[in-house]
Formats: structure tokens, sequence, C-alpha cells
């Protein structure tokens, strides 16, 4: 086991850096970065400056330079150990030099090299990247620190170099730098509202329909990443961006497969539809400690009372071991919910390492997955592992019989394991900030372990051949989900692309709208290439041949043409680096023995228990843009009690998950005195209509008028929350419409649908 405690330190060993601040501009779903990291050698002796540093897992890398004394010095991508050589070449010349290597998609080295007494330089790092995206809602993303991962013994060291190295800065309980951030988001008319789990942020509108961002104090420490929601006004729908670059087409497509889709499965596919199984796995590690297995456990109630009635599930906790619930997934029912939920609450962060191989293999191995059941894996875990390609590996392997979703916990987790998990799994990923509402985000992910597979998804563009990338995407109907693709020339193009893709052996097919494209804030060839350099990186499991002699050729030719593609569009990968070369005058070049300084990062707040989110600030608020004048946070929390569209949502949100709270196991909604009261229901008086119903089998009328009157208030008052409700009472519609074909039930000889249609519009008005 990797011990990581030893890396903490409150040496007072000077630190070149001492400032961060982030620009950027979003537009829509697509945001353009710049981060400028200020070195000043405070020391007598020239220094090298190391610093290990996050960045997003889906950000393109596109820019990289330095300022020095008003000079603009520019880089350029080499093949990795090229970049080195030129980089140890001009510091044995004395010459300026650095470097940015890429360690994983979201961890990044950046060297400065000899750095002269009383020098100052500013390291510039663009990228640009897409946004997740829900509904209406955008997530910006930021980490700022590293945690310390969990290195297995035993694992292989990359190019000579233990990963532990690679991936792990020098910790510190306090640095003299900090982060200072400012955002534009253009087209502010079209938000709604604006929130920050994680920071107080400061909001004003400036000219051009565009909004500021920035952060309430001038410079904030770098313990926790920064998360920015935006809440549009209208949802997004499919649209498809061509762009021209010389002889090639690019097109970005962001699809929106509507859910109606699902409707197109024949009769006989329902009929034979699988009986479902979800194994549920709880990273009870170290790491985990305090608000993050506190938020897991939330999250993993909220998942097991959301199951249906014809699956059956098991919950595993692991840390340096791992055990489970039942040895067999028992059938779901009050009396295995009961163990599940006791069981749940002794659970606790002291399992010691995060061994995440163990419980997944003894899954994969020793629970045989049957052709007729559809098995789907929800991990909760804070994804510090610093193994991912191993996992990845495993789950790829078993992704056609089993899916794998993640929920990612903790103010600064591993956003890379967290997707890259879920992606190689074909499933989804969630991720929940201390202070977040867990549920919304759980009930969403839940909406798609329900969904039918869609497989076999592939665009075309009339009769040219399209590179696509991902190759292999995993749609969810009723999610944006976005595809690349470049075409080589102009031949057979239509202004329509098509998506085909398979659900439940039924062929379906989606038609989208070309729209050209000429603005160069949203670079879609760039955005093309490095997710085909990720299809690249991350399948190469699946392009080897085990033990075969063409294993090295083919892992020579995956090398090459991520090289190749690097360099021709400028972006970084794992087997490239940006190297920037500064040619001094022979006065000013770097004598003397050169000294190394490691720039230390704090660890993220929570982490092994370390401080806490909660009571460090209030709950996140909302800012209204559409009617809120330029204010600080301090003035937006006042502000929020006046703001109607806010606390209206804020309370639908609530009512929805309250009555939710009402399912039973097996189905049904048993409606009781408090959200009675809430709905504005005299309970009183429908306890007396219960002895009214006529049925003809003897039922538990309570429970039934319950369920018809709840599900009823749901589809009047809460249409526009149906993403979060709509799957999870599936069990509930199906246990009525079955009880209503057996007991015929009747309020006065009135069919008791219609009866509690009128009851509801006439009786609540929320």
């Amino acid at each position: 086991m990797n011990e990581t405690f030893g890396l903490l330190s409150s040496e007072s060993t000077p630190i070149p850096l001492v400032g961060v601040r982030v620009v950027g501009d979003i537009l829509g779903r697509s945001a353009k970065v710049k981060i400028n990291q200020r070195f000043i050698n405070q020391e007598k002796a020239a220094v090298e400056a190391v610093y290990k540093f996050p960045l997003p897992e889906g950000s393109t890398v596109c820019g990289f330079g330095a300022l020095v004394d008003g000079t603009r010095i520019r880089s350029q991508v080499e093949e990795r150990d090229r970049a080195f050589e030129m980089y140890d070449d001009a510091l044995l010349r004395g010459d300026g030099a650095y470097l940015l290597d890429e360690e994983r998609p979201n961890i990044f080295t950046l060297s400065v090299g000899n750095l002269n007494p009383g020098m100052e330089v500013t390291v510039e790092i663009e990228y640009v990247i897409l946004l997740d995206t829900e509904g209406r809602q955008v997530r910006f993303f930021l980490p700022t620190t590293i945690s310390p991962r969990y290195i297995p013994e035993g694992m292989d060291e990359s190019d000579g170099i233990p990963e532990n190295e690679k991936i792990h800065p020098h910790y510190s309980t306090t640095v003299p730098y900090g982060l200072s951030l400012s955002l534009n988001i253009h087209s502010g008319s079209l938000l709604k509202s604006i929130d920050s789990p994680s920071h107080p942020i400061r909001v004003e509108h400036i000219k051009g329909d565009r909004i500021g961002v920035a952060l309430s104090a001038e410079s904030v420490k770098m313990d926790r990443d920064f998360v920015l929601s935006m809440e549009y006004k209208a949802s997004f729908v499919s649209r498809a961006y061509k762009y021209q670059s010389g002889n090639e087409n690019f097109i970005q497509l962001d699809l929106l497969p509507e859910t109606d889709a699902s409707k197109a499965t024949d009769s006989k596919s329902q009929v034979q539809k699988a009986h479902k199984e979800v194994i549920f796995v709880l990273d009870c590690s170290g790491s985990m400690m305090g608000d993050s297995i506190r938020e897991a456990k939330k999250a993993l109630e909220i998942c097991l009372r959301g199951l249906d009635p014809k699956t059956s599930f098991s919950i595993y906790r692991f840390g340096s071991d791992f055990e489970c619930l039942f040895n067999e997934p028992e059938e779901y029912s009050e009396t295995s919910l009961k163990k599940g939920l006791n069981y749940l609450r002794d659970a606790d962060a002291d399992l010691g390492g995060t061994e995440i191989m163990s419980p997944l293999k003894d899954i994969y191995t020793s629970r045989h997955c049957e052709d007729h059941l559809e098995r789907s894996i929800v991990l909760i875990t804070d994804g510090e592992v610093g193994n991912e390609e191993e996992i990845f590996e495993l789950v790829r392997e078993n992704r056609k019989s089993t899916r794998l979703f993640t929920i990612g916990i903790g103010a600064a987790c591993n956003e890379y394991f967290i997707k890259g998990l879920a992606r190689a799994g074909r499933g989804a990923s969630e991720f929940i900030y201390p202070g977040e509402r867990i549920e919304p985000k759980v009930l969403r992910l839940f909406s798609k372990i329900a969904q039918e597979r869609v497989t076999d998804v592939s665009i075309h563009w009339g009769n040219g051949h399209i590179e696509q990338a991902p190759t292999d995407p995993a749609i969810f109907l009723g999610n944006v989900i976005t595809i690349f693709g470049r075409c080589k020339g102009s031949d057979l193009m239509t202004e329509k692309i098509v998506v085909k893709g398979n659900i439940n052996g039924v062929e379906r097919q989606w038609e989208v709208n070309l729209i050209e494209s000429m603005d160069e804030n949203v670079p879609i060839p760039l955005l093309w290439a490095r997710e085909r350099i990720r299809d690249l990186e991350e399948t190469k499991g699946e392009l080897e041949e085990r033990g075969s002699r063409q294993r090295v050729r083919r892992r020579a030719q995956r090398k090459e043409a991520i090289v190749n593609l690097s360099k021709t569009y400028g972006i970084l990968s794992q087997s490239t680096s940006f190297v920037a070369i500064e040619e001094r005058e022979e006065t000013e070049k770097t004598t003397g023995e050169l000294v190394l300084r490691k720039i230390p990062v704090p660890l993220a707040i929570g982490w092994h228990g370390i401080g806490s989110m909660f009571g460090i600030r209030e709950s996140p608020v909302k800012y209204s843009v559409a009617t809120a004048p330029a204010m600080l946070m301090e003035d937006i929390v006042s502000y929020e009690r006046t703001c109607e569209f806010v606390v209206r949502d804020h309370d639908k949100t609530d009512m929805v998950l309250e009555i939710l709270s009402l399912q039973k196991a097996k189905g049904g909604m048993e409606l009781n005195e408090r959200v009675a009261r809430l709905l504005c229901i005299n309970y009183e008086q429908l306890k007396g209509i219960v002895s009214d119903i006529e049925v003809e089998i003897e039922v538990d009328k309570h429970l039934l008028l319950s369920t018809i009157i709840l599900l009823q208030v749901l589809e009047t008052y809460f249409s526009k929350e149906s993403n979060l409700w709509r799957d999870i009472v599936a069990k509930s519609r199906d246990w009525l419409l079955l009880l209503l074909t057996q007991a015929k039930p009747k309020i006065g000889g009135r069919d008791i649908t219609s009866w509690a249609e009128k009851y509801v519009q006439e009786n609540i008005n929320i």
C-alpha cells in the first residue's frame, strides 16, 4: 500500500509560484480558458520549478507559452522524448526552457527551467472544452488540486518512473499562492440562473449581452474544485455544425434523442424484457472519511429506494479488502430493502486503501451474468486511485454483459477516473460536490440505468466516409450526446446528418440539420482531434492481441497516430509535450548549479476527513439572471428570499422528493398526513372517501387512492420535473395499472381514474 501521509509537510522552503489566474469565455456548451501561472525566483541561486496541477479531463490543451520581460516565448508540440531532449539541452546551454507534459488526462506537469535570481515568468496555458450538459443545466468545472491517489503494491513503472512520482505533487499545510478567476458568459439573456456550490461568487451584467462571473475574494485557497452551474431558460435541442478547413470538413453533432424513441420496441420485446440486477459498490477507503462517506451513503440510500421490484440487488463495501451484503443478489422487497438500509447505516470509511479491482473482479468472475439478465454496477467513490488503466481494461472486457455507472463524491474527486470508468462500462456518471443537492443527480442517473441499451451508434453524412469520434459512444434517450466527425473532400455530402442506432433489436434513426459554423471560438477540428486521440488512448487493450507478435507493432502504430494528430492540430496528448525555448544573450544565460524546487499543493478539503465543506459557507445560492442587478454573494443571500422563481423551483424539487419518499418497495405510494398538508389535501376527508371505494377484489383501498392521486399530482403539477420522477415511479404506475384491471375500482359508480383527475384539479392548487 502506498502511504500518502508522509508527503505532507509544512517546510518553509522557498516556493517560486506566487499566483494562478484563470480567465475564460463560456459560449453555450463550450468554453475557452486561459490559465496564467506566475513564477518569481526570490532566491540567490537559479532554480528549476516543477509544478503538478490538474485540468478538466475533457480539456483540449491547445496553447502554451511563456511571457518573459514582455517577450512572448512560443512553443511547439513534439513527441514526448524529443521535447524533453530539447528542454534538457536548453538547460545545459543556460537558456530558458518551459515544458508541459500530460501524465493523465487530468494531471499535468509543468517544468520551468533556468529561472534566474529575481526573474519573473508568467506561463500561459490555453484549453477548449465541451461542458457537461443535462437538460437546461450546464456545468463549468475547474479542478485546483490533486488529491493523493492510492497506488497498489507491485504496480508497473511507466518509462522507468514510479507512478507515485508521476502523478503526485508534494503536499503542504500552507502555500503562498492562490487562485483568482474571471469568466465571461456570452448570450447571457438566454440564462435563467447561475450558482456555485463551491465558492462565493460575484455576478454582473457587462456589455454585449454578456454576464461576468468572478470569485468574491481577490484570491482563494486552491483546496477545492471550482464549480459553476448555469441554468438556461430553454433546454438544448439537437443541432449539428459543419466547419471547413482546407480539404477537410468537420462536424459537431449535439444529439438529443427523444425519449419517445423507446416506445418503438415491439410487443414481443416487451414481453421478453430481461430481469435486472443492480450491484452497488461503495468506497469505504480512508480517503472517503468525513463529508464524502456521508454524501455517498445518502446517494446509495436514494438508489436503494428507487429500485424496481423486478430487480435483484446487493451491496459491496471496499477498501484494502471488500465485503458484500448478500452472497447472491436478493430480489427487491420490503425485507431486503430494510436489510440494505441497516447495512448502509453501519458503513464507514474504515477499510484502508482504495482497492477497486478486487470487488469488481469478484462481481465479474464469481457472478456470471446470464443472457437473460441485464446487470448494472453503480460505483460510488472519490476515485482516488493511480491504476486507472488497469481498472478500465477490466471493465471494458466485461461491458457487453454489464454496464457500469459512477457517482463521484467530494471536493476534489478524480474526474478522469469517474468519467473514464463510465465510458469504459458504457454507462454514465454524476458528480456530487459537498453541499450540492444529491437527490436530483442520483435520480437522473437512475433513469439512465432503467433505459434499454442503445447500441451500434453511427453517424452518416451522405455517402462520404466519416472518421467518427468517439467511435462507440454511449447514448441515453433524453440526454445530449456530442459526436464529432471528419470527412475529407466534399463529394456526395448532404445538408443533414443521420444518426443510426439499435434499441432492443430495432434500428432507430435520427436526422439533424447542418448549420455552417465560421466561429473560431468553437474550434471543432481541435475537439475532433482530441476525441480521436482519446479513442486511441482508451481502447488500446482492444486494439492489441495479447501474446501476439503483432502487439509491439500495433502499439507503435497507435502511438504514431496519436503523435501525428497531436502535432498536426497543435494539441497535447500523453505521447507528446509542449516545449518552449527562450534563447538568451550570453550575459543572461544561467550559470552554476541549478536548484530543483517542486511546488507543493494543498490537500483537498474533506480528503481523509481533513476539514469539512459543511459549515464553511452557506448552502449554494442561485442568482437570477433575469431580474437581479450586479451584486456580491452577500447581497444574493438576502435577494433569494424575495426571488420568486428561485424559491418556487427549489420547493418544487423538494415536493417531488417528498412524494417519491412515499413509494413502497413493490409499488404504490402511501400518502401520510404531513405530505397531504404540503399538498393542501384534507387528509381526514380523504380517509373518509376511502370507505366509498367499490372494488371487485380485496385491496388496500388507502394505498390505491393515495397512489392514483399522487401520480395525478405529479402529471398535473410537476411535468417540468418529470426527469426526476418518471422512471422512478414506473413501478408504482405498473402496480396501479394491474390493480385497476383486477379490482375495477369505482367511487359513487364512477371510474376512479376520472374521479381522481377531477379531484386533483378542484382540490389541489400548487
